[in-house]
């Protein structure tokens, strides 16, 4: 798992950790009690007296996993994810049978580019220069510099306000947003970007769909430099 993560060993048991009591105590109990008896048991020989919360919705799993690891929420989607592609790997029969709840299932879908779960610094590896050139033909609005994606939008303050008022709630939803600059009051330059990954990644390809879809469910007129 630390392999996949791109962290130390210590670090990623305690993500590890993390991830399986957030999802044992997400799932129903006939579910988690096969979850438990298939993992080993030093992933989940120590459960706080008052159990854990069960969060079945993304943003909630990630911050439980988050709280208990002390990662921010993009890095605690990075550690889950790993985890559990790391258990699909040892058992994909089980991960498979196992009913969760449809607020997690993203954690457990497979990368739509860039060849799997397996980087060097990442839970998801950069995409190769042609998978980049074909997720950009995707993102008209969006360019890259091979490190991140970065989109500018330009419009009167009150719409712009609106916009990104709209972009800072994908963090409470999907556990990631865009960085926003402001460099004054009519244009937002938007930045996605992974910080633990050397080059864009189909997360960062992921976010960037979503802060599109956003920005159109926000209403406004838009205009891309």
């Amino acid at each position: 798992m630390s392999r996949r993560a791109g962290v130390d060993f210590a670090e990623a048991k305690v993500a590890a950790e993390a991830t399986v009591l957030a999802l044992a105590w997400a799932l129903d109990e006939a579910e988690r009690e096969r979850l438990l008896d298939a993992v080993p048991v030093k992933l989940h020989d120590v459960v706080p007296v008052d159990g854990i919360p069960r969060r079945r919705d993304l943003p909630g799993f990630l911050a439980e996993v988050g709280r208990r690891s002390r990662l921010t929420p993009e890095q605690a989607r990075y550690q889950a994810e790993a985890t559990l592609a790391a258990l699909a790997d040892a058992d994909a029969d089980l991960v498979e049978s196992l009913r969760v709840p449809d607020g997690l299932r993203d954690l457990l879908a497979p990368a739509e580019y860039g060849g799997g779960l397996v980087g060097a610094s990442s839970a998801t590896p950069p995409l190769t220069e042609p998978e980049l050139r074909d997720a950009l033909g995707a993102l008209p609005y969006w360019s890259s510099d091979r490190r991140s994606l970065v989109r500018t939008i330009e419009l009167p303050g009150g719409n712009l306000d609106r916009v990104l008022d709209r972009l800072d709630r994908l963090r409470t939803e999907v556990g990631r947003g865009p960085q926003i600059g402001r460099p004054d009051p009519d244009n937002a330059v938007l930045t996605v970007r992974s910080q633990q990954a050397d080059g864009v990644t189909t997360a960062d390809v992921d976010l960037a769909h979503r802060v599109d879809d956003a920005i159109a469910d926000a209403g406004a007129g838009m205009a891309a430099g």
